[in-house]
């Protein structure tokens, strides 16, 4: 399979993994995990897409806007880690038709992890008046 799906940093990211080839169907089979990940979720729920060994878009790739990842009500950044120019045009010009917020383009795995970890740490910190945890 070209694709893998983690819940990592105790559900507060999916962790997407894509190679090509790639099919829609393939991409599509996994939301439903996406969706019970962030279902389970009383926080926000960022994406991080590793796709460094990814060369090319899968079929029909406006269907994506329904995905759980970029309209669920706990849907948080996405972070693209690689990708050539052409994938990274593609999904900014998904995210754009779908009025969505564009991903954010890294290009190392490190750099995305680093990027979310701040973006969870202030999630947490701003929370936590909430919960009483510090």
């Amino acid at each position: 399979m070209s694709i893998t799906l983690e819940s990592r940093e105790d559900g507060w990211v999916v962790f997407y993994t894509l190679s090509t080839p790639i099919s829609f169907q393939e991409l599509s089979h996994l939301q439903q995990k996406d969706l019970a990940i962030r279902n389970a979720a009383n926080h926000t729920v960022h994406e991080l897409i590793d796709a460094t060994r990814l060369t090319m878009i899968p079929e029909h790739p406006l269907r994506a806007w329904t995905f759980p990842s970029l309209n669920h009500p706990r849907a948080g950044f996405v972070v693209v880690v690689g990708g050539n120019a052409f994938v990274r045009m593609a999904s900014q010009d998904i995210h754009q038709l779908a009025h969505l917020k564009v991903p954010v383009f890294v290009d190392r795995l490190e750099e995305g992890w680093a990027y979310l970890r701040k973006l969870i740490a202030q999630d947490k910190a701003a929370n936590s008046y909430c919960t009483g945890v510090k």
